[in-house]
């Protein structure tokens, strides 16, 4: 029995002083354990939620809170709520809470919306106005499908409070164990009560003074819940360093658009989220997957396996079944390939398809040189991983692509632009040629009237004289045109 393991009643919040602003911030797991031993040892439920409604106050940074219950003889409808512990709540809010808004809203909760954590809790708009309320939310009290009350909780106007998936988490968890609380006191003053009448005693007074012995057994249970707890609040702060995995991988990866860069971060960053002694990268290559990237192996194994044949391994059979793998390295090989894997000491891998769109395009993998079951949170990191290294990859392939493209398109613009050089250079040549030719033309112009006179010039030549111009007058037409273009 653990009995000893917590100091009687609820100490107040430990707190850690930062030496820059000296604020204080609340240890949580602490305030759980005390808070889990006020309820094994107490049962006047004002006295446990005047204490624990501080908690809340703090672990939320919220300026104000109440603590509703419901009381009813029967929790299958609530009749009536009470105020138990309040911190400057208004009185006018208060009563509007109890008269209405939440009493809906949780009889609503208790009517089968039980996967609703959060109430967005409403009240009228002249009362925000008047106390200067920025917003209030509420979190119902239930166990075994009954509402037993709810927790509510506001900030003012000025101020810049959210509430964060992790303080809500926690929220969620303190109103578990507060309903857990409720139901217990509620069904030990009801045994009370029905032994109390099987003998003719007196009605026993309210629960909210009436004080019990606590059985062991309810210590045990309430142990065994606090270390529920503690595994969930673990399992958070894993898939928080998971996420913070997983955001550094892809900062990493979209950071650049080299493949060998993304190739090799991929692998690094993968083997270390796993824990791996090894990992590689294949890509399709026409008919077989070769590898491209590898970190842990000999070289005599990067060599042996450079390419692999779809089906073939691990690798192989991810890329051919389109599915992740988890199983013995030496499970899927055979042949040669066999015996490189056992004499490279490989017992486990775990290898997942690259895909775009519903088709695989490579496989990213990982080993141990020790026999080991892969755990969930393994197989979901390897999966999350191959998404974003399959998105990397298609992304620098692309720019590739469009790289090429537009280097292509470069070499035929300067292949234009040569021509066209080339083709005025010419154009100069055959102006200046044409220049000359004109020149001999005039001269011979000039030479026609003498021989005319003379009767040296024949009707042939007279034709050729201007079957010359006219050829002439075509070629200058044809330089007008070339330089306009």
């Amino acid at each position: 029995m653990t009995r000893n393991r917590f100091s009687s009643g609820l100490r107040k919040p430990v707190r850690k002083i930062s030496k820059q602003n000296k604020k204080p911030t609340l240890t949580y797991q602490t305030m759980l354990e005390q808070f889990i031993t006020v309820m094994s040892q107490n049962t006047n439920r004002k006295r446990v939620l005047d204490k624990v409604l501080p908690y809340i106050l703090e672990i939320s940074r919220a300026e104000l809170g109440a603590f509703f219950v419901v009381d009813a003889v029967s929790m299958d409808e609530i009749n009536r709520l009470i105020l138990v512990a309040q911190h400057n709540m208004p009185r006018k809010v208060i009563d509007q809470l109890i008269d209405g808004s939440l009493k809906k809203q949780l009889q609503t909760q208790s009517n089968g919306n039980s996967n609703l954590r959060v109430l967005q809790v409403s009240i009228m708009q002249s009362l925000l106005y008047e106390y200067n309320l920025k917003y209030l939310i509420g979190l119902p009290l239930q166990c075994g499908g009954k509402t037993l009350g709810g927790i509510v909780i506001g900030t003012y106007q000025n101020s810049n409070l959210s509430f964060n998936k992790t303080t809500l988490h926690q929220l969620s968890t303190i109103a578990q164990l507060t309903a857990l609380f409720l139901e217990r006191i509620h069904l030990q003053t009801e045994n009370q009560r029905k032994a109390k009448l099987s003998t003719k005693s007196p009605v026993p007074p309210s629960d909210l003074e009436v004080e019990v012995q606590i059985s062991d057994q309810s210590i045990e249970d309430l142990e065994k819940l606090l270390e529920a707890v503690m595994s969930a609040e673990e399992e958070v702060i894993q898939q928080n360093e998971d996420l913070g995995i997983l955001n550094t991988l892809s900062g990493e990866i979209g950071g650049t658009l080299h493949p060998s860069k993304i190739l090799q971060s991929a692998v690094e960053q993968t083997m270390s989220a796993v824990g791996a002694e090894s990992g590689c990268v294949y890509l399709v290559d026409g008919d077989s997957l070769t590898l491209l990237e590898a970190k842990g192996f000999s070289k005599g194994y990067v060599n042996a396996m450079r390419r692999l044949t779809p089906g073939s391994g691990a690798e192989g059979m991810a890329f051919s079944r389109n599915e992740p793998i988890f199983r013995d390295s030496v499970l899927f090989h055979s042949g040669r390939n066999r015996e490189v894997v056992r004499e490279e000491g490989l017992r486990t891998v775990a290898a997942v398809p690259l895909v775009a769109g519903s088709s695989p395009f490579g496989v990213l993998s990982v080993a141990t040189r020790q026999t080991r079951i892969w755990s969930m949170r393994d197989e979901r990191m390897l999966i999350s991983i191959g998404q974003r290294v399959a998105q990397a990859i298609l992304n620098a392939q692309m720019f590739t692509n469009l790289q090429s493209k537009a280097n292509n398109l470069e070499n035929r613009n300067m292949k234009l632009q040569h021509n066209a050089f080339q083709l005025y250079e010419d154009f100069k040549v055959l102006k200046q040629q044409i220049g000359e030719i004109l020149k001999h033309q005039q001269r011979i112009w000039l030479t026609i009237p003498n021989a005319n006179d003379t009767g040296q010039v024949t009707v042939q030549q007279r034709e050729m004289i201007q079957s010359s111009e006219h050829v002439i007058t075509v070629i200058r037409r044809a330089l007008d045109v070339i330089s306009k273009t």
